[in-house]
């Protein structure tokens, strides 16, 4: 269908239809009959945001940003507001996932990039990242150390809260922090209008987040059940905050927040550090953006303390700059938030996806979608070489994701992808 042409503003499901709260979507397409906007958006995502708002802590409506799709207990894509409650699963597997960028001051004329990408290759491991290949390099900035060291202190401290949960060891999450991981996580080399070499990163909580995750929704599922509440899904099984089991995640999900930012902060350093072999100033690391877009906080909306649950959906305030990636096929985007009320002042994280990465392997191997090679174009890829469920094919269309969120955002940078490296 082609892109929303006319009214800006979301699609709304109305209470009859979901059984609880409206549900307010981005997710739009222009009817061709009618060349009025209409939802586009696939059934599991229509039955996931309904049954979250049926849910009896949910506050005024729940919103769908312009990628939603599908995901594992509420789309990704949406924002959630909880009265007293906070649910592990609106979060996200990856708690503290989020997006990195940064403008190097270098034009990308004057770069060596195939040598700039083999170093940041050398320097950031991918994949599960158990194991660094420049511990020198990881250990040389005091104010990183300083700063593990504060995360290291927030995840003890929410370890000991939480004495009577099996909790995950420290060791491992240490080594892995400065590590890419796999799936849809990246290190993009991008170019503005200008020529400015940017660097824009995806990344999280790495294997501590998951696995607490997955302990505090096993946790809410007893929750409910212990004060027999009636769930629409046990996959939005919540926690109440002012119980024990509420504040044992609260400070769980800040400390693996707090190791998403500092995981992202030393990866960028190893892309600053690269670009430096070659031109000794750059512009400084001060002036990166990193954020969260896995993840929960307490806001004020329409008059009412809510836990806001940004699941795949980035904090989009006046006074945010924000980060929107593409494909490694496509344009991103910097951002700057309208601090648009309906959306909880919210925005996209992405692109999202029009199918699943299982989906996406069987359309390449089908012959359906172009292969790796085609795809990609004139843009290099380290890391990974079988990445077909990542290329442009597996994501929705960004031109039309930016146009349906104009009045959630504006943009201030448009990027085009040089190199990629994947987990």
């Amino acid at each position: 269908m082609e892109a929303v042409t006319e009214k800006l503003g979301p699609v709304v499901i109305p209470p009859e239809q979901t059984g609880g709260v409206p549900v307010k979507c981005w997710t739009k397409d222009k009817d061709p009959e009618t060349g009025k906007p209409i939802l586009n958006l696939e059934e599991g995502a229509i039955r996931q945001a309904s049954e979250a708002a049926r849910l009896p802590c949910v506050f005024r409506h729940v919103a769908l940003m312009p990628d939603a799709h599908t995901g594992f207990g509420v789309p990704v894509g949406s924002v959630l507001p909880l009265v007293n409650a906070i649910s592990p699963n609106a979060v996200g597997v990856d708690i503290g996932c989020g997006m990195c960028a940064w403008n190097s001051g270098i034009k990308v004329a004057d770069l060596d990039v195939r040598k700039l990408m083999t170093t940041i290759k050398e320097d950031v491991p991918v994949g599960e990242g158990k194991n660094r290949t420049n511990s020198d390099l990881w250990l040389g900035h005091k104010r990183i150390v300083d700063h593990i060291a504060d995360v290291e202190k927030k995840v003890q401290e929410a370890k000991e809260l939480c004495k009577t949960l099996d909790y995950p060891e420290w060791g491992r999450a240490r080594i892995q922090i400065g590590t890419l991981g796999g799936g849809n996580h990246f290190i993009e080399l991008q170019e503005d209008g200008e020529g400015n070499a940017w660097f824009m990163l995806h990344s999280g909580s790495r294997g501590l987040g998951a696995q607490l995750a997955k302990k505090f929704h096993h946790l809410a599922v007893q929750t409910c059940k212990k004060y027999y509440t009636r769930l629409p899904n046990e996959e939005l099984a919540f926690l109440p905050t002012d119980s024990d089991e509420g504040q044992w995640y609260i400070a769980s999900l800040l400390a693996a927040q707090d190791y998403a930012l500092a995981n992202r902060l030393l990866m960028m350093i190893c892309c600053q550090e690269a670009v430096r072999e070659q031109h000794h100033q750059t512009n400084p690391l001060k002036d990166i953006i990193n954020i969260h877009h896995n993840y929960a906080t307490i806001e004020n909306h329409f008059g009412q303390n809510v836990w806001i649950h940004r699941k795949g959906a980035t904090l989009a305030r006046k006074t945010t700059v924000g980060i929107i990636p593409g494909s490694m096929c496509s344009k991103s985007y910097i951002v700057k938030g309208k601090e648009n009320p309906d959306s909880f002042n919210s925005c996209s994280h992405g692109a999202g996806r029009p199918f699943s990465r299982t989906e996406a392997r069987k359309r390449i191997a089908a012959g359906i979608d172009p292969p790796q090679h085609q795809q990609l174009g004139k843009v290099e890829l380290f890391g990974s070489e079988d990445v077909h469920d990542e290329l442009g094919s597996a994501y929705k269309d960004i031109s039309t994701v930016m146009f349906n969120q104009q009045d959630l955002v504006d943009i201030q940078t448009e990027l085009h992808p040089v190199a990629v490296l994947k987990g």
